[in-house]
């Protein structure tokens, strides 16, 4: 079947109004960026009109599961209101008379030369059999298609072209649910063209709960993208970047709290990630639950890590949950030259959305100064929504060439299943809503290594909270000392998504990692500061391994040694204390001695009732009951008595006149009043809150004979680092899952 070539005509002008500005269609069809070169665009059409968000609940186009059938790749020639439409991937996505079987094209990128296109397309078929969205190219035309991978019970989707041989991609394949709507998300992946295009050499090159989308390559090589980011409290979308080779992932921009002010929520989606001439970029700007995957159109300064972006579209477009009616979306921003001058093509719907949940959708493209101003219309069509569009022209090859780090190429041949970290210094780190300071200094003896543990995709309960908290499943990989100098090195596990907490004398959390990290195998990453200002790791060549003293890392600045190094690295999951499996710190809907054995109930029952049990806290006249009871054990959605007693209900009365808390927070054991009791002092940087009690409950620990000091990693205090764990890793209650 031949591509279908249709003429879309303008709709009325009275349509055309665009963030309250008349978009004039008087303009003479003029070929915009035809004299440069610039002849073509392709983008997407999607059967969507008056309600594209109306099976999307957020702005991550990404999840495979929500798409519309009828969706195809259009390439427009010349770009011009008045161009040739033709339908690229009709005959793939339509092939079925019945419309619920057809399937969709997405993810248009050009290759360097402008000749082909790459793609993500699910083609049609019966609907319980239709396959699954994978990567395909086609010539720019639409003919000679070719089938990059093919998904088996996943979906791969968002292509990039890393260089003329390797391609990034998202994939589902790992079935990772998310740590917010606990649905299976993508995470990136590079392979390389075998012979006939398939891809071979498919690996992993990012490590996340949640979606991974957006990949696009900078000029400098490296692959941007977003990142849902969400551990514990924080839940936004920065840009993040990593080596093609999988290597230096790190946040690029958007994580940062000091330009939250002023835009709402703060969650800060920035999506559609493109470059502009200058090396900066352009992106959409929206909420996480942006109407329709709309918001405002910005510009990144990257030099600038914590400035706010520069919103180019008109202040009537929403880049926060106002909740304010606003008289026009954007979103998909491409830069492209026109008259020697780059402006932004962006799809663009003029309909009133925001607070009018009713409001329809209609996407059509527009091209903006970068200055801002008046929309000039490039294509409208009144029965889809039209957006992505990609130039279809010669671009430039990155500057640096693919390449794989040697050492990780050298430990993935050599099987080996990890890689480290250097940090310079623990207490180098900016504002975050932590310690720092002189709040931290000095405090800081140990690191705790945690890792994610995803929710199997076919459990039970997974709609559920893990319990009063914002953190998800996650084991404790080990620990490891904070040597005199401040600076740590650590051996950690590969290819997976890991956090640190740095930890007092008594092994409570100081400062917890609020980002997933991970390392390649044999990855070696260096860093300035735990948390450090943005600005200092942007280049880490000032940091070197004395090639005299391998076990030490020098700056070759300040001519300072220190301690840490990758021959002295510290084997997290060797120390004593390391756990090899995930903790289950309470059992869900299962009492029983059997299957709380090592959980924090059964910590409680053997170290606390006796004084503490239903009975004994009566006879005293009141008091904390850690004991269980038959007839209150389970609240409704499947905790316990005690654990609703524990972390909910300001049971802990304060030495503050008037003041409740909880007993045990997700902020850790620090800020947890059952910490205070256990080590009979306060821990964390509270005023007077300790209440002193009628008993030492820090007797029933093993102490140091000669300094009397609780040593939570002394294998009789098994229990109490326990406790300690739980309430540092957000007092979880069920981190176990059961399965259907």
């Amino acid at each position: 079947m031949k591509p279908n070539h249709l003429r879309v005509s303008l709709r009325a002008m009275g349509s055309l109004v665009a963030g309250g500005l008349l978009v004039s269609c008087l303009e003479p069809a003029d070929q915009i960026m035809e004299r440069h070169g610039q002849a073509r665009i392709v983008f997407v059409k999607e059967p969507s009109v008056g309600g594209m968000n109306q099976n999307r609940a957020s702005a991550m186009a990404a999840n495979p599961d929500e798409f519309h059938p009828g969706t195809d790749l259009v390439s427009l020639s010349p770009i011009s209101p008045t161009g040739t439409v033709t339908n690229l991937t009709e005959q793939w996505t339509r092939a079925r008379p019945n419309e619920s079987e057809w399937g969709a094209a997405l993810d248009p990128e050009a290759s360097f030369d402008g000749t082909k296109i790459l793609f993500s397309m699910r083609k049609s078929g019966p609907r319980e059999e239709r396959p699954r969205f994978a990567i395909y190219e086609m010539n720019a035309d639409g003919t000679n298609l070719v089938q990059l991978t093919a998904p088996a019970g996943y979906d791969d989707m968002d292509p990039a072209y890393i260089d003329e041989t390797h391609i990034v991609f998202g994939s589902t394949i790992n079935q990772v649910r998310d740590e917010y709507e606990r649905r299976i998300v993508p995470q990136l992946f590079v392979g390389e063209r075998g012979p006939k295009g398939f891809l071979i050499n498919v690996r992993q090159i990012t490590f996340n709960q949640s979606h991974d989308q957006n990949p696009f390559v900078h000029s400098s090589g490296k692959v941007f993208y977003t990142r849902w980011d969400h551990l514990g409290g924080p839940n936004k979308m920065p840009l993040f970047t990593v080596n093609p080779d999988g290597t230096g992932q790190f946040v690029l921009y958007g994580a940062d709290e000091t330009f939250a002010q002023g835009m709402g929520s703060g969650s800060r989606t920035f999506m559609e990630a493109r470059e502009l001439s200058d090396g900066g970029i352009v992106a959409s700007l929206m909420e996480r639950a942006s109407d329709f995957e709309g918001g405002a159109i910005c510009i990144v300064d990257l030099s600038k890590f914590t400035s706010p972006p520069q919103i180019i579209t008109p202040s009537t477009s929403p880049y926060n949950n106002t909740q304010k009616t606003s008289q026009a979306i954007f979103k998909t921003p491409y830069p492209i030259m026109d008259g020697g001058v780059e402006k932004i093509l962006v799809a663009e719907s003029a309909n009133e959305t925001g607070g009018d949940i009713d409001g329809k959708v209609n996407y059509d493209l527009f091209i903006i100064e970068k200055t801002g101003g008046t929309p000039r219309l490039v294509h409208a069509d009144p029965d889809y929504n039209d957006y992505d569009p990609v130039v279809l022209a010669p671009r430039t090859l990155p500057v640096r060439p693919y390449a794989m780090n040697p050492l990780v190429q050298k430990a993935i041949a050599e099987n080996v299943k990890t890689g480290m970290f250097f940090d310079a210094n623990v207490y180098s780190r900016q504002s975050d809503g932590q310690l720092r300071g002189a709040d931290l200094d000095g405090k800081v003896k140990f690191v705790r290594v945690l890792a994610a543990v995803s929710t199997p995709a076919n459990c039970d309960f997974c709609g559920q909270s893990m319990g009063n908290t914002e953190f998800e499943r996650q084991r404790v990989v080990g620990y490891a000392d904070v040597r005199a100098d401040s600076s740590f090195s650590i051996e950690v596990p590969a290819n997976t998504p890991m956090h640190v907490q740095t930890l007092d004398e008594n092994g409570m959390m100081l400062v917890n990692q609020l980002q997933w990290i991970n390392v390649m195998p044999g990855e070696q990453r260096m860093c300035t500061g735990c948390h450090g200002v943005r600005e200092k790791d942007a280049d880490i060549t000032h940091f070197a391994i004395d090639q005299t003293d391998a076990s030490v890392s020098f700056d070759l600045g300040a001519v300072k040694r220190y301690l840490s190094g990758f021959a002295n690295a510290q084997k997290v999951d060797a120390h004593p204390s390391a756990r090899g499996a995930i903790t289950n710190f309470y059992t869900l809907r299962d009492t029983s001695a059997a299957a709380n054995a090592g959980t924090v109930q059964s910590i409680l029952d053997n170290r606390c009732i006796s004084c503490h049990g239903a009975s004994e806290a009566a006879a005293k006249g009141g008091g904390l009951v850690l004991e269980n009871q038959p007839d209150t054990a389970l609240t409704n959605h499947g905790t316990t008595s005690v654990y609703e007693r524990l972390t909910a209900g300001n049971g802990y009365v304060t030495g503050v006149a008037g003041q409740k808390i909880n007993y045990a927070t997700d902020n850790g054991a620090r800020q947890s009043p059952l910490a205070w009791v256990l080590f009979n002092k306060q821990s964390g940087g509270g005023k007077g809150q300790f209440r002193q009690p009628s008993y030492d409950h820090s007797a029933i620990w093993q102490k140091d004979s000669a300094s009397g000091r609780i040593d939570v990693f002394a294998a009789g205090n098994a229990d109490l680092l326990t406790l300690v764990e739980w309430m540092d890793m957000g007092v979880q209650f069920m981190n176990s899952v059961p399965k259907k």
